[in-house]
């Protein structure tokens, strides 16, 4: 009917080949996979354990069965926004990776963070992507993209492009030493 199925998974059953075979065979183009950090001490206090080898097993695996990987990132004040930098840098250099998704914390998770009343906002992590890129993304960049995706949601009906106050669209280039983001080729202001 036209639909495209995405997995989304914490890497867990991704880690066996046999699976991934299954599912490529089934179809499956699309991973989202949960990729909160690239140090342990820091997945063990958001995820509650050990994740780090699982996940780089698991995304072994789907670059091995070329699905096309989302990296879903949850991003918690103290605790891996200062790494927002680190992790676009390793998407950027990771083959079949073509989407990171910074996603703030919300306070509906299952570890000690929860109760914490300190939460991380759009807007800091916005911030945080401008400080640790060095400003090769900035804010207007966001911005630019906003009012693209507003524009062709009026155009187009399409519900992919519809605003939505939790999700900042950005499109890069790279050159393996800049990032430019794809509003600046056209308005290079």
């Amino acid at each position: 009917e036209g639909f495209i199925v995405k997995l989304e998974t914490n890497g867990i059953r991704l880690v066996d080949e046999d699976y991934c075979r299954e599912l490529k065979e089934a179809g499956l183009e699309w991973v989202y996979l949960q990729w909160d950090s690239l140090h342990e001490p820091t997945l063990e206090k958001l995820r509650a354990r050990p994740m780090l080898d699982v996940r780089r097993r698991a995304l072994e695996n789907c670059i091995r069965f070329e699905f096309k990987v989302l990296l879903a990132c949850m991003i918690e004040r103290g605790e891996n926004d200062g790494q927002i930098g680190e992790l676009l840098e390793f998407a950027r250099r990771t083959p079949h990776v073509s989407t990171v998704s910074l996603l703030p914390s919300s306070r509906l998770g299952r570890n000690e963070l929860t109760r914490e009343t300190d939460k991380i906002g759009a807007s800091d992590v916005v911030a945080e992507i401008e400080r640790t890129t060095g400003g090769q993304i900035a804010r207007r960049d966001f911005l630019w993209f906003l009012r693209v995706f507003r524009l062709l949601y009026r155009l187009t009906g399409n519900p992919d492009y519809r605003p939505r106050s939790c999700i900042l669209h950005l499109a890069y280039y790279h050159d393996g030493k800049t990032l430019v983001p794809l509003n600046r080729l056209f308005n290079p202001l």
